[in-house]
């Protein structure tokens, strides 16, 4: 085959009774359209395409954004795939919508450096939405493992969004291992996405240092995992903007399962304006324990740098977290954990 939507169509045709692969032997441009499932297509008989390091790319535009569409597709592994998109404005390296759930990718690379433009919602490497230009609450991707891929460049790193009732859509995808590299906003923006795992992730900007930036951005989420995830290598002393690494918008989550942030470690992090390692806003029922913050600045910046800052979050249990702030200046604010609230211990 020429097209990998020509291969997955005649598979839809005849149907599957085992494994199948797909590998690729050169590399293609094209955009790839999955749209339903395969009778026979099962977790114990899945597709796996078989990238081998090849180059899959498209020239995207404002109506096709995207390189791979997942169109209800489940039990789909993409495996060693290079992704790469070639259009200025518009650029998503996957985007999985209407139900695409129990899909692997893994070991690929997203290259979206082509996309220099910075509007929101122009360009992701893996977007679980229902639209394909930015935020839409539906029934999108559940159950899915993205793992050892490496995302670089892009408006976000990926974005997800699920269905607008807590507890709906979206639910239990496991991001693992991942390197986020050079993202302009967002590493990761998890909205409306319940029971997400984040966890042993890597986050830097070697060469993006201006406007403010989110490393991974929860809103109105609950019971989620944030674990072993490393932010280095961020040099943010010529921006006037503030900063933050884990940022938590409205995540109201229960005693019986709450939000649990641990393990996480920044370091080689400097900032120009205020730094916020860990921001919880309008939260409740949050478990933040056993991360570390090395921080060291040899210049003469005033701004203020906050470990944990608790802006009106409920029920939150701090425990364990390690804190070193090594300042050229004296006038510089320093606050391991500030807190608006008294409900936390």
């Amino acid at each position: 085959y020429s097209s990998l939507t020509a291969a997955y169509d005649d598979l839809k045709n005849c149907g599957m009774n085992g494994p199948v692969t797909l590998s690729l032997i050169s590399n293609i441009t094209e955009r790839v359209h999955l749209q339903d499932s395969i009778n026979g297509l099962t977790a114990s008989n899945k597709l796996i395409i078989q990238g081998s390091g090849y180059t899959l790319q498209y020239d995207g535009n404002s109506t096709n954004r995207e390189v791979i569409s997942l169109d209800g597709i489940n039990h789909l592994v993409i495996d060693s795939l290079k992704i790469k998109t070639l259009d200025y404005y518009y650029g998503t390296g996957i985007w999985m919508h209407n139900q695409s759930d129990s899909n692997e990718v893994k070991n690929c690379y997203f290259d979206l450096t082509s996309t220099s433009y910075t509007g929101n919602y122009y360009s992701s490497g893996i977007l679980i939405s229902g639209t394909n230009s930015g935020i839409n609450n539906n029934y999108n991707g559940s159950y899915n493992l993205i793992s050892s891929n490496t995302f670089d460049g892009g408006y976000y790193g990926m974005l997800l969004t699920g269905y607008n009732t807590i507890g709906l859509g979206n639910i239990t995808n496991v991001i693992e291992g991942n390197k986020f590299i050079d993202q302009y906003r967002y590493g990761i923006y998890n909205r409306y996405s319940d029971l997400n795992v984040i966890r042993g992730n890597e986050f830097s900007r070697p060469t993006r240092s201006a406007n403010n930036y989110y490393g991974i951005y929860s809103n109105y989420s609950k019971g989620f995992e944030i674990s072993a995830n490393v932010f280095m290598g961020m040099d943010f002393s010529s921006n006037t903007t503030d900063q933050y690494l884990i940022y938590n918008n409205n995540c109201d989550a229960t005693s019986a399962n709450p939000n649990r942030i641990f393990n996480n470690v920044v370091y080689d992090v400097i900032s120009g304006d205020v730094l916020y390692f860990i921001y919880d806003y309008y939260g409740q029922y949050q478990e933040v324990y056993n991360n570390t913050v090395f921080y060291k600045n040899t210049t003469t910046t005033s701004q203020a740098i906050y470990g944990i800052y608790n802006r009106y979050n409920y029920y939150t249990n701090y425990k364990n977290n390690n804190f070193y702030f090594d300042v050229e200046t004296n006038s510089q604010v320093l606050d391991s954990i500030y807190t608006q609230t008294a409900a936390i211990s």
